[in-house]
């Protein structure tokens, strides 16, 4: 399971990057920036969207159900905004404080916080509930030891033996 999370992760991760490099191509090459300062700057816009697209991946129960996670995904999406609209200006040198950018950013900062300091209200699942639970073991043990012994045995049913010399 964590494992398909950590794939599902990186390809979002992957598809973010290649699109945010598509998008900002030009402005990546007219950049007076060295290659650390254009690196930092698309990686605001990049690591964001990963993140608001990775609680997607979150189960959209949890997330209808739970407060904190509905104003954390808000924080996030509202974050992205003025990074995607900051990083053109950033690449250009162009960057002017006090915009309407920073408000929002500023927003979406005060949502992030707001979503952490409300008492989680997600449901806990006991253990034995999981799929990675206690309960999960003696299937998947009948599973495999049922499938070790179908695949092995069945060369000897037959009378079919390999010698190798």
């Amino acid at each position: 399971m964590r494992v398909l999370l950590v794939l599902d992760i990186c390809t979002v991760a992957v598809t973010v990057a290649i699109v945010m490099l598509s998008v900002f191509a030009a402005d990546i090459q007219a950049s007076p920036l060295d290659a650390t300062g254009k690196t930092t700057t698309l990686l605001y816009p990049i690591l964001y969207t990963t993140l608001a697209f990775t609680l997607l991946l979150v189960s959209p129960r949890h997330i209808r159900t739970s407060r904190s996670l509905q104003l954390l995904l808000a924080g996030l999406v509202a974050q992205i905004v003025p990074f995607v609209m900051w990083t053109p200006l950033l690449l250009r040198g162009t960057f002017a404080e006090g915009t309407w950018l920073d408000v929002v950013w500023m927003v979406s900062l005060v949502l992030i916080a707001a979503g952490a300091m409300l008492p989680d209200d997600t449901p806990v699942v006991s253990l034995d509930h999981q799929v990675q639970g206690v309960g999960a073991i003696a299937p998947l043990a009948t599973g495999v030891s049922g499938g070790m012994l179908c695949c092995s045995g069945g060369s000897r049913r037959r009378g079919t033996r390999s010698n190798r010399s």
